[in-house]
């Protein structure tokens, strides 16, 4: 998507996720004369290595997400319950 226009200017449906597939889009967006100024993903370790030169964040997300994963539900620590709080303020 562009962060301008708000308009759709890349789509592929696929049934896996691929970081080839990220190559390809990423190609052809830059054959059309995009310059990509940043990348929110969810966080691909290979995608992250590979697209090194492009500034690049994780999806908030997938963030509190793999953060709320490690946490238990009622987290005993001082620290796990002040990181419950600032990550649920990430949505």
């Amino acid at each position: 998507m562009d962060s301008v226009s708000e308009k759709v200017i890349y789509h592929q449906l696929v049934k896996t996720e691929r970081d080839e597939y990220y190559h390809v889009a990423l190609n052809r967006l830059r054959e059309k004369g995009y310059i990509i100024q940043s990348i929110t993903c969810d966080g691909r370790r290979g995608l992250l290595r590979d697209l090194f030169d492009t500034p690049t964040q994780m999806c908030h997300f997938h963030l509190v997400a793999m953060v709320m994963r490690k946490l238990r539900k009622k987290h005993k620590s001082t620290a796990g319950k002040a990181l419950k709080i600032l990550v649920k303020t990430l949505k």
